[in-house]
Order: C-alpha cells, then structure tokens, then sequence
C-alpha cells in the first residue's frame, strides 16, 4: 500500500532541503525527501581534512547582497573571512587573480607575468564583458561569448601603440582568462550563448566567500530545522505518475517497489540525472517544452585535483600557481578530433594553495577533459600534475605528493555532471521553461527546483536555494487558497 504524504521532494541537496525548511516553517509538516544517494547535500560535499576540510564540490558563496547563502553564513559566524570585500576586481574571471592573495601566473617558460600586464588584461576584458550587456539578439553578428570577447580583445590589442612583446604579453594573459573562465562556465566561451550569458546575475560583493568548516556547514543550519526520520537515504526514485480527480495525484515509486502518493512533487534531481530519466521517469510524459529545456540546456563538469605534499614546496606568502595555457589549448580542447589522452592537461588552469596551509595544492579542470580525468589511474594524473607543475616552475627536483583526491562529477551516478550553463544551442526561457509546474501554475502538482532551473542564479548554490524556496512558497500559495 503506498504511503501518503502531503508533499514529496526527490533530493536532498540544497535546493531540497531548502524547499522542506521553508514549507515547514509555513506548517506543511506532512513531507518526506527522497535521496538517492547515501549522503544530503548533492554537489556540496565537504568532508574533514588535515585541520580543515575539503571541499568535493561547492566551495565559494558567489557573491554577497542579496545572496541567501551569504546570508545564512554571516548570521551563523560560518564564514572564513568576514566581511571580506572585493569590489575593486573586474567581473571577468577574478578566479585567476585576486588582488589581495598573491596568485602568480606563469608561462610555459617559467616567467612570472608582470601584475600590471594581469590586470591590464582584466580591464581590458571587463570593459568588453560590460559592452557585451548591451546587446540584443537582434542587433549583432556575433556567434557566441568567446566569439565576441576574441573579436574585440584582439581588435583593442591591435590599436594600442605597444610593442610586440608587450602585446603578445596582453594576448597570453587573454588565453589564460579565457580558458579559466571554463571553471565558471563548464565549457569553452565559444559553446555559450551571449544573451544567456549576459542573463546570468552577480550579487554584489566578494564573489570568493569562502566558509571556515566547509561549505556543508551550510547544510546543517538547515537541517536543523528539518526534523528526523524526514529524510530516507539510498532512495532513488524511478517513476512518477500523475493522474487526475484525486486530492493526492501524484504517485511517486522507489527503486524498492515503495510507493508515496502525493499532493505535490518537487523534483530537485541535477539535470544531468533528469538527460538521462526525463523520457522515461514521467507519467505521462513531460510536456514538449519542458524536455527540450532538458535536453538544450548545457550540464557541463567541472573536477578538482587536490595534491598533498609533505611540505609546501612554494613561497609562505603565494597563495596560487596560475598557468598561462600554450597558444592554440582552447582549441585544441574542443576539437573532436584530438586525442584526449594527449591534451586533457592542458585543461588544468592552475593550482591554489589550500586555505589551510598545510601543503596542499588545488587544481581545476572543466568540460571533456575533466570527465575524461575520471578514467585516468592516479598515478597517471599525478604524473601529469607534476610535469606541469615542473615545467612552469622549471624545477625537475620538485618532490612527489603524497597523496591525490580527484573529484568525479561526471560519473556520480546521481550528478553526472556538476552544474548548467546556456549554450548557443538553448534558448534563455529554458531554466524558466524547466521551472514551470506540471499541469499548470494554478494546479501545480509536479513541480522542479534546482540550480537549472533559476533564470537569473543557474550554476549557483544560492540559485539551487531559492528555486527550492520559490517551490515552496507554490505549495503554500496553493493551499492558502483552498
């Protein structure tokens, strides 16, 4: 006999939960999370390190006014730097160079870019970033983001009366921001669409919060208002019915025959889980619009290499090794008809130095070269690592990690993948088309949250948090008006 609940929400990430702290704070306390995996929290994941933490996924709170996450951090003393502003930065890329905490960024043949060339470049971009808001879809030729910053970095480039050496310095700096900004946006400049880019917002203020515990101390503020026994772990879901004339229309099955009905459902699942179910999980299926949002939309990953040394093998005072990319790694990245096994390190932007300091190094990698890293032993990325990190710093004696974490987005079997962007293939209504309750907004009985699904906040956590909340806040509209 299936269980009835007044509300089922399948994910216990952020946004779950936080659609379950909101609808019990209004006094819907008939609700039940289904969680497939064996742990809350989806792609924030922290777990204790050394005397810190790891973060596996989710690591700054992007931004601060208006940032729900920045706020729970703030008012409950989670954050690692309070009040640290950072409004000076130009928007593009601050992953690279952040005034305060000393990143070097390398060439190939050991040299240390000169700071003021770094952000020259950076103003350089932020000017284009800024003029590419203006545009309208109907009033440019451009074919993508990286399509209008190249056209228009280079052109500026070209009129300045510099030397050679001084413009070629300029453009490195440029491969460099282009291929970090992959970190932000999954995948190259040239897959993404501008007027999607340009939809996505920024809060204001430091958009590297980081948290002092982990950003799952998060996590926990929440679930302290989450009662026990709500959540039920190692729960996939597999089926969701919706049928008509009954108070409870939504009949929702487990991978273990269990059943819930339902007055209300709320999918929170990633949208990589939702590719790969959304044609077979729903009863009857979803509307047209709803599955080509799914299947337009980007779902792209992003890994981390975390390298353990006996001892920083780096000056006290360097927060960050930046490498600047040879010319032509971009492209080489999205030619099919490369190898991956040859150049997916070219996609490791760099490595920062752990918050903690106690030599342990950070790398980053997105798009097909981050999944294909999942495939590779550890020992083989090490030794990629390494060379790099030997090449750039022209210093064969460098001594061997002790140990490699690697994150593995792309093969957890309820991620596949860590967040979404808007590619050149989408259309911007596509998270706000996902968002849209099933049958109708005045009867909405199958409802979807999640970072994807948020307009203006994709990719985000805070946009995983308040699409939960906005979820929530339906139900209890609808029910005021019964």
């Amino acid at each position: 006999m299936a269980m009835t609940k007044r509300t089922v929400i399948v994910g216990a990430g952020i946004a779950g939960l936080g659609a379950a702290q909101r609808l019990l704070k209004a006094g819907v306390s008939d609700i039940i999370i289904l969680e497939a995996g064996d742990r809350i929290g989806g792609r924030i994941c922290s777990f204790p390190y050394g005397n810190g933490f790891i973060d596996y996924g989710a690591q700054w709170i992007h931004g601060e006014d208006g940032n729900p996450v920045y706020t729970i951090a703030k008012k409950h003393g989670l954050l690692r730097q309070p009040d640290c502003q950072d409004t000076i930065l130009p928007e593009m890329s601050r992953h690279l160079w952040r005034e305060e905490e000393n990143d070097i960024l390398l060439t190939a043949q050991g040299e240390q870019m000169p700071e003021e060339v770094v952000h020259g470049a950076l103003q350089i971009l932020d000017d284009i970033m800024r003029n590419m808001k203006n545009l309208t879809t109907d009033n440019h030729d451009f074919t993508s983001v990286g399509d209008y910053t190249h056209r228009h970095f280079v052109a500026k480039i070209d009129e300045l009366d510099w030397s050679e050496i001084d413009k070629a310095r300029y453009l490195a700096v440029y491969r460099s921001l282009r291929l970090v900004e992959m970190i932000d946006a999954g995948e190259s400049q040239n897959m993404m669409d501008i007027a999607g880019w340009n939809q996505y917002h920024t809060c204001p203020g430091d958009i590297y919060v980081e948290l002092a515990n982990g950003f799952s101390s998060i996590l926990q503020v929440i679930l302290n208002d989450i009662p026990d026994g709500t959540i039920k772990l190692g729960t996939p879901v597999v089926k969701v019915q919706l049928t008509d004339g009954s108070t409870e229309p939504v009949t929702v099955t487990t991978a273990n025959g269990a059943q819930f009905q339902a007055a209300h459902v709320i999918i929170t699942s990633s949208l990589g889980s939702l590719k790969a179910a959304s044609s077979t999980m729903f009863e009857p299926p979803l509307p047209p619009g709803k599955l080509r949002a799914i299947h337009r939309l980007g779902f792209s990953t992003m890994n981390k290499i975390h390298l353990q040394f006996q001892e920083p093998f780096w000056e006290k005072n360097v927060n960050g090794l930046q490498f600047i990319p040879e010319e032509g790694a971009e492209t080489d990245l999205q030619d099919e008809n490369q190898s991956m096994s040859e150049i997916w390190h070219k996609a490791i932007t760099g490595f920062d130095v752990h918050p903690a300091k106690t030599g342990l190094l950070v790398g980053f990698l997105a798009g097909k070269a981050a999944e294909y890293m999942e495939t590779l032993d550890d020992a083989v990325v090490v030794n990629a690592c390494m060379a790099k990190i030997r090449q750039y710093l022209k210093n064969d004696t460098l001594p061997e990690p002790t140990k490699i974490i690697c994150s593995t987005w792309h093969s957890a079997p309820y991620m596949m993948g860590s967040y979404s962007n808007i590619p050149v293939s989408a259309s911007i209504d596509d998270p706000s088309t996902l968002a849209e309750p099933v049958p109708s907004e005045e009867e909405p009985r199958l409802m979807f949250a999640g970072e994807a699904t948020h307009a203006t906040f994709y990719s985000t956590s805070h946009g995983a948090l308040l699409s939960g909340q906005r979820e929530a806040d339906r139900i209890i509209a609808f029910l005021s008006h019964q």
